[in-house]
C-alpha cells in the first residue's frame, strides 16, 4: 500500500480522530511544512532533523502528521 497524506488522512479520520497534517507532498509534488514542537517529540526523518536535507535543499521527506481522538 503507497499512503499519501490522502488517504492516510482518510484512514484516521475513519477511524475518528482530526487530523492535523504537519510535512508532506501534495499530489502536485510541492512540499508543505507546518510547524511543529520538538516537546511533543522529535521525529529524525523530518525537514528540520533529517541530516540529508542540509544547505537548504530538501532530499528526503515522510509524511508527518498529528491525529487527535474526537470527543464524543
Amino acid at each position: 500500500m503507497l499512503y499519501t497524506y490522502r488517504t492516510f488522512t482518510d484512514v484516521f479520520e475513519k477511524a475518528g480522530f482530526e487530523v492535523q497534517l504537519l510535512e508532506y507532498l501534495d499530489s502536485d509534488g510541492i512540499f508543505h511544512f507546518s510547524e511543529w514542537g520538538i516537546m511533543k517529540g522529535k521525529i529524525n526523518r523530518s525537514k528540520r532533523f533529517d541530516e540529508r536535507n542540509r544547505d537548504g535543499k530538501l532530499m528526503y521527506t515522510s509524511i508527518i502528521l498529528d491525529a487527535y481522538k474526537r470527543s464524543e
